[in-house]
């Protein structure tokens, strides 16, 4: 059974607190749950009215920082052996077989590609059909020499004979003119024949470029090819490897941060193929392709599993930076909704303004680390928030057909 308080306990309890000068404690619980029940409905109050309204601001912002920096060179490559062989179409035409991937494996004379040419075929047989046409023409050219030739002997013996009386002298001329006019002729239709002759030696050697056969055992490269497209004499068909060739990284170098690239150069190496192995590799050296620079990169380590042909991302660590202003990456690549100045192809990042609206400031773009990007310009400073994308797109105006 429980045992009531007596009115002369809550007498005796009353009288310590008042004599210790203590609130009851009743009191005290009451008041501290009515506070806590209060700052509940606050707050549950200011999240249920940022719920419906939402953030006013239409912007996702960061701020512009200061510090020490080691900006990090991303380029794409491809991996290459160090002894390989281009192949190239022979002619113009339509890629009509392709038996042959790359990292595949081939042998001598086995065939990588054939190319389908217009004519073909037909144009094969017209030029021996002009080469038979010539052929005849020569015959008949040397039976009519050889006709002439025997006409203008029998004169000159008869006219040496008859001391210059017989022939006359006009016969003499007109078998001299037929003699030569035989031996022009047969000159000429010479000519001829051996014009067909190479049109259809040049035919043939077309109709041999159809089949693009290996010349020597190797692995295959194909360069961005399907079955199908069109191709132009002279185009880079595929790269054959040498079996055991070293490997190496090709890499074109596109951004300017490239110029600080030095032999000896340490990177890391992912590829597509392997995206979560991390390879290592050496810049051996930087030559001058065609106008453009092309890094030559040696891979180091185990090299198993990787192939000629397989895309790669190389990554650089450049010298470090110090006190400089970085901003996110994606800063650089926002642009509000105006066409004019996300074209003009000028680097330039967006302040928020005073009237609310992005304030546009240009800035010279210097290395990125992959997710911020070293900035000059005398008109920012660290802290300075810096527009990064927009919270909700602003809608394109509806447009109306006629």
């Amino acid at each position: 059974m429980s045992n009531p308080e007596t009115p002369g306990t809550q007498s005796t309890d009353s009288s310590l607190d008042t004599f210790l000068g203590a609130a009851p404690r009743r009191g005290r619980r009451q008041l501290i749950s009515f506070v806590v029940l209060v700052l509940a409905i606050i707050a549950i109050a200011t999240l249920f009215v940022r719920f419906v309204a939402g953030n006013d601001d239409p912007y996702y912002v960061a701020s512009i920082t200061s510090g020490d920096f080691v900006p990090r060179l991303s380029e794409a490559g491809m991996v290459h052996g160090a002894e390989e062989l281009a192949i190239r179409a022979r002619l113009d035409g339509r890629l009509a077989d392709l038996p042959v991937k790359s990292g595949d494996t081939v042998k001598y004379g086995q065939v990588l590609a054939r190319i389908e040419a217009p004519g073909g075929d037909e144009t094969l047989a017209a030029h021996e059909a002009r080469l038979a046409s010539a052929q005849a023409d020569v015959e008949a050219a040397e039976v009519s020499v050889s006709e002439t030739s025997t006409r203008l002997a029998r004169f000159e013996r008869v006219w040496r004979e008859s001391d210059h009386r017989v022939p006359s002298t006009n016969e003499m001329e007109s078998a001299r003119a037929d003699a030569r006019r035989a031996r022009e002729g047969l000159a000429a239709a010479q000519g001829r024949r051996d014009a067909a002759q190479n049109d259809v030696e040049a035919e043939k050697e077309r109709a041999r470029g159809r089949v693009i056969r290996a010349p020597f055992d190797g692995v295959v490269v194909v360069h961005n090819l399907s079955q199908g497209q069109g191709v132009l004499q002279d185009m880079l068909l595929f790269t054959l490897v040498h079996p055991g060739s070293k490997l190496t990284l090709r890499v074109p170098l596109a951004s300017e941060a490239a110029m600080a690239l030095e032999p000896g150069a340490e990177a890391s190496v992912r590829l597509e193929a392997q995206p979560d192995v991390a390879h290592t590799a050496v810049l051996d050296r930087i030559e001058d392709a065609s106008g453009q620079r092309v890094a030559h990169f040696r891979l180091t380590g185990a090299t198993e599993g990787i192939e000629p042909g397989m895309a790669a991302r190389v990554e650089v660590a450049l010298a470090p930076r110090s006190n400089v202003l970085l901003v996110p990456d994606a800063a650089l690549e926002f642009r509000p909704d105006s066409a004019g100045e996300a074209m003009d192809g000028r680097d330039s990042i967006y302040l928020v303004g005073e009237d609310g609206n992005p304030r546009r400031v240009f800035v010279t773009a210097g290395g990125s680390d992959g997710g911020r990007t070293e900035v000059f310009s005398s008109q920012l400073e660290a802290g300075e928030d810096v527009i990064i994308g927009w919270r909700e797109a602003p809608q394109a105006p509806a447009t109306t057909g006629n």
